[in-house]
């Protein structure tokens, strides 16, 4: 004769309230985090959730109607009509992409002029004007002496002499 099975819940102490009533439970776990908010604060999240609800449901609305009126182009036969789109929608992600890119580099140059350098021939190490924004003084935060490569296999890579007046106020 085969040995008999024992159950998944076989020796597993369980409380008499998650018998009696199972949802329980779930009901005062998902509800313990209401208590670290007092009444103003749980208020104030209601609100901002029913805010960040509201933003969501307007993109999606607008995605649901833009498949539904693709989907009847489809289905009418108007392939040329769903390809022009397709190109219109193109022209205006590659517009997008320009922008970030402009303002990426935008970025990249504030940092670099932030930075104090330049890139020079294939190296990072040129001084430019500092903060006193006089043409070839360079900034007390970097010295020449503090801009030497390493030795070793990365020659392109500047080490940066850290000094202890970086931040400075002006008057």
């Amino acid at each position: 004769m085969p040995p008999k099975r024992r159950s998944a819940n076989a020796g597993r102490a369980t409380c008499p309230s998650e018998e009696d009533n199972p949802a329980s439970s779930t009901t005062t776990s998902n509800q313990s985090w209401k208590l670290k908010f007092n009444d103003r604060q749980l208020e104030r999240k209601r609100q901002a959730d029913r805010i960040t609800q509201r933003r969501m449901r307007e993109p999606s609305k607008q995605t649901a109607a833009a498949f539904k009126e693709k989907m009847e182009l489809l289905m009418d036969g108007n392939h040329k009509a769903l390809v022009e789109r397709t190109l219109a929608e193109n022209e205006d992600l590659v517009a997008k992409v320009k922008t970030f890119q402009a303002k990426f580099e935008q970025i990249y140059l504030a940092s670099k002029e932030c930075l104090g350098l330049d890139e020079g021939p294939g190296r990072v190490d040129t001084l430019v004007s500092g903060v006193t924004g006089l043409p070839g003084v360079p900034d007390p935060c970097l010295t020449s002496s503090g801009l030497e490569a390493p030795s070793g296999s990365n020659q392109d890579v500047p080490v940066v002499e850290q000094r202890s007046n970086l931040c400075r106020t002006f008057a």
